[in-house]
């Protein structure tokens, strides 16, 4: 009913459609920003000999991971439509803490796949504290680097 009321006048309906579209972007550049701290957190276990690191890795990979494939299929539905699949999403706030990006995944092979991502709150502070214990990591490989200096 809000919503009649709102699109049947022409200002209405641009702020709902200029609504949409924010939103819209704003889920994209946040998928985007999860994809980053998945590339970026598996270069740097990859390129360490830390096993610090690579534990630190291993924790939020999984998470991580399936944010990007959420990321790939926001950005590329136009591409899966145009091969003749048809993958459907959708995206939600369950509360205040919690948002969560569920989509259909669609190919020849597997059919129709459903995936869901949960990246509220609870899993921004979990990858705060990833970064966290890399820093300590850090610090702790450096404070080992000055030891073995000084003793030697």
């Amino acid at each position: 009913m809000l919503r009649g009321n709102l699109v049947s006048r022409p200002q209405g309906a641009k702020a709902f459609s200029q609504l949409g579209d924010r939103l819209t972007l704003d889920i994209h550049f946040y998928l985007i920003c999860w994809d980053k701290i998945k590339k970026h957190f598996r270069v740097v276990s990859g390129a360490t000999d830390s096993r610090c690191i690579k534990d630190v890795w291993s924790e939020i990979q999984v998470m991580s991971e399936r944010a990007s494939r959420a990321r790939h299929f926001f950005e590329h539905l136009d591409k899966t439509v145009a091969e003749g699949n048809f993958g459907e999403l959708g995206y939600g706030f369950a509360n205040l803490r919690t948002f969560v990006f569920r989509y259909f995944e669609t190919s020849g092979k597997k059919g129709r796949i459903e995936r869901q991502v949960t990246l509220g709150r609870d899993e921004v502070e979990n990858v705060m504290m990833a970064y966290e214990s890399v820093l300590t990591c850090l610090e702790a490989d450096l404070a080992d680097t000055a030891l073995g200096r000084t003793m030697a």
